[in-house]
């Protein structure tokens, strides 16, 4: 659990827009997951997004690949998206 503890950690500190798994069947707990997940993370920077996404734990060990992208939401301030994903 060490990537949803981080994960969380990340929300604790409000850096997370939203997260979660994509899913290929619907179902809540009972539904099947993807192997990847899609967070949005609330940074001022790509460097700061870069950073955060590859301090993940279960990136780190190589379980997971993060890919950094910056989403840009006009009207609002920039913010950095996480896909990370087998």
């Amino acid at each position: 659990m060490d990537h949803a503890n981080y994960v969380s950690s990340l929300h604790d500190k409000g850096l997370v827009v939203l997260s979660g798994p994509f899913i290929k069947e619907e179902g809540g707990l009972n539904g099947k997951l993807e192997d990847a997940g899609f967070p949005i993370l609330k940074v001022d920077t790509l460097a700061e997004a870069t950073k955060l996404g590859t301090e993940d734990p279960t990136v780190q060990s190589g379980l997971l690949n993060a890919e950094i992208k910056t989403l840009w939401v006009p009207f609002h301030s920039s913010i950095g998206a996480i896909s990370s994903h087998c």
